[in-house]
């Protein structure tokens, strides 16, 4: 069952996160793209057992398609010395 779930996560990153095969060069630039799709993989589990205890078994998909909605706006305030002040406001999701 480990292996299954092992193959789907990575499945869902190569196709939904667009982490695909990538033909690098040098060595230290492979270790960094295994790193970033082990760390995604991980993140990927959490996400979707903390789902399952809150009872969600919705696919990782709809989970996207449901996110896409929530948005962080950043808003720069010139000042006429020379500062800038960076707002920075949430959107309001969806409520699904």
């Amino acid at each position: 069952m480990t292996l299954l779930e092992a193959e789907s996560g990575f499945r869902m990153l190569k196709s939904s996160l667009g982490l695909r095969p990538n033909f690098h060069q040098k060595e230290d630039r492979v270790d960094g793209h295994v790193f970033i799709s082990v760390l995604a993989y991980h993140l990927l589990c959490w996400v979707r057992r903390r789902l399952e205890e809150n009872g969600d078994r919705r696919e990782w998909k709809t989970i996207r398609r449901i996110l896409r909605t929530h948005s962080l706006v950043s808003t720069r305030l010139p000042l006429a010395d020379g500062r800038v002040i960076i707002v920075r406001k949430p959107s309001v999701p969806d409520a699904e």
